[in-house]
């Protein structure tokens, strides 16, 4: 099976960050299913690397793992507007990729941040696939007990992004692929 992934936050174990995205990659691609990840690129994490200049992406293989980096900048320490401005270009340059990639099986997002999901519901209804969407995180309810969103229009606009990606996603019990088997 071809698996279409979108995951932000995906990173491999060279990289000081959790690695959960490329174990659940790394399964799927142990059991013989093609899969592309569409993340953003990590080099601001690694210690001493820089991304070039003008790069907007780049692709590689990553233990059996298509990965397309995006030059997407994204940093804990950014102030709300700036991780706000760096969601929507991961967004944007997610769904622009999804246009040059080829026909998945199936496509699969995960969140956070929530925006993920768009790239991912824009891809399966492009391809006319069935969508699999990871909530990772109660949204907006988290971030707005968190103080991070606090007006009424942030979070409509949370609640309206979240309602459409659920919306967009197949069903676990209506699914015809099982993407993350289970126990051996």
């Amino acid at each position: 099976m071809k698996v279409l992934y979108f995951d932000p936050k995906f990173l491999t174990p060279r990289h000081a960050a959790p690695t959960r995205a490329y174990s659940i990659a790394r399964r799927l691609v142990e059991r013989d299913h093609e899969l592309t990840m569409v993340a953003r690129d990590p080099r601001w994490l690694a210690v001493g690397e820089t991304a070039p200049p003008g790069l907007l992406g780049r692709r590689e293989r990553v233990d059996g793992i298509d990965v397309v980096w995006l030059r997407v900048p994204y940093e804990q320490r950014f102030t709300k507007r700036k991780r706000l401005l760096s969601y929507g270009a991961y967004t944007l340059a997610a769904s622009a990729a999804a246009l040059r990639l080829g026909r998945p099986d199936v496509v699969y997002a995960s969140s956070t941040p929530l925006t993920a999901g768009v790239p991912g519901a824009f891809a399966a209804r492009l391809r006319g696939v069935p969508f699999v969407f990871e909530l990772q995180d109660l949204w907006p309810a988290v971030p707005a007990a968190l103080g991070y969103l606090t007006r009424r229009r942030e979070i409509a606009l949370a609640e309206w992004l979240e309602a459409g990606a659920l919306g967009h996603a197949a069903t676990a019990q209506h699914g015809q692929h099982r993407l993350l088997p289970g126990p051996r």
